[in-house]
């Protein structure tokens, strides 16, 4: 039995819903989107929490405007306990920002694995949801988050270039995980017409090469709101909450609150479990 199925049996059954959001390219609002759908749910009675695990470009605690005084490095090495590192919002929403102390997470030894392990088994007792803002692309880090999640969501923009690299993340991610397919969602589209064609550009290329279906979970239109909402430093959904992005948004939130996964979780447990035991198979080879 391996440390994290052993953990959460003395922390009890429930199992966090880990869902991986991710892009091909920067710049296309993923940990925009991450940050106001976790506030979406938050506000239907979901318990969430965000880790922004964009290693090097980090962006929730920007786009909030704030930050906390303590990282993951700290509960590493048993200085504080993870309830110090998350901080929330003013609704209440839960965060671990900034990708701090991930690094150091990365390169964990078996004693510090267990120490971490301990505390999010606490963690997890206490949140329904966690969305995980990756880096964009296909770095080794990326990729072992994204196989460890329960979903992935994939976030393009109507643009070719950030298409095509949608297409590659989607390209590995289907050899990778057996033929999971992630939800798509393409953010700034003039209209659902735009978001339909840039769909179906990414779905003729993964049927031709893959022999795979991806349809569109849902777009985000083009909105001056989310510009202003960014200078600002206050997330859109609380900025301009009756935005045409925001609705948007809620619609999303409103889709994974009423919308159980086909097989139960794996948990946030078993999520950190395999990102640990992933990156330590990397650094070995």
């Amino acid at each position: 039995m391996d440390q994290a199925q052993g953990l959460r049996q003395l922390a009890g059954a429930r199992r966090a819903r880990v869902i991986a959001v991710t892009s091909g390219k920067g710049g296309v609002g993923k940990s925009n989107l991450a940050l106001n759908l976790g506030l979406a749910l938050h506000d239907l009675g979901v318990s969430v929490l965000i880790i922004d695990a964009d290693l090097g470009l980090a962006n929730i605690d920007v786009l909030l405007g704030a930050s906390a005084p303590y990282h993951l490095g700290h509960v590493r090495r048993g200085e504080k306990h993870l309830e110090d590192v998350v901080y929330s919002d003013p609704s209440g929403l839960r965060i671990i920002g900034g990708g701090s102390g991930i690094p150091e997470l990365l390169n964990v030894t078996r004693g510090a694995m267990a120490v971490l392990l301990r505390e999010i088994a606490r963690l997890e007792s206490m949140v329904d949801v966690v969305l995980v803002d990756t880096g964009a692309g296909l770095g080794a880090t990326v990729q072992a988050f994204l196989q460890a999640a329960d979903e992935v969501v994939l976030v393009s923009t109507p643009e070719p270039t950030a298409l095509t690299d949608g297409y590659v993340v989607l390209r590995e991610l289907w050899r990778s995980m057996g033929g999971v397919t992630p939800r798509l969602v393409i953010n700034r589209a003039q209209g659902v017409r735009e978001a339909e064609a840039a769909a179906r550009a990414l779905t003729v290329t993964c049927q031709r090469f893959l022999g795979a279906q991806l349809p569109l979970w849902g777009f985000i239109p083009e909105d001056a709101a989310v510009s202003r909402a960014v200078r600002a430093q206050v997330p859109f959904l609380r900025l301009t909450p009756r935005s045409p992005a925001a609705l948007k948004v809620r619609e999303l939130a409103g889709s994974i609150a009423g919308l159980p996964l086909g097989s139960r979780p794996a948990g946030l447990l078993h999520f950190v479990d395999r990102v640990l035991r992933r990156t330590a198979q990397e650094a070995m080879r």
